[in-house]
């Protein structure tokens, strides 16, 4: 298995979580993690709550991986 870090290709990236390796995921989550909070906090202003919605974001994506088609767009798009 390759050794995952910060600049690893989205397409490599997603073969990985569709395998459900979970250093994949870390990386995924170091990735998009702060963009996305900060995205949910301007519409969530409560911090809280805004975390709460961030942690469902990426269970949500843990269990739905299989179902991301790339076709479609990117994972930050």
């Amino acid at each position: 298995m390759p050794t995952l870090n910060k600049t690893y290709a989205e397409k490599e990236l997603v073969a990985l979580l569709k395998s459900r390796n979970q250093d994949a995921y870390s990386v995924l989550y170091d990735n998009y993690s702060a963009a996305l909070y900060g995205i949910i906090s301007r519409v969530i202003p409560a911090e809280e709550i805004a975390q709460d919605v961030l942690q469902e974001v990426f269970i949500k994506i843990w269990k739905n991986i299989d179902t991301y088609d790339s076709s479609k767009g990117r994972l930050f798009t």
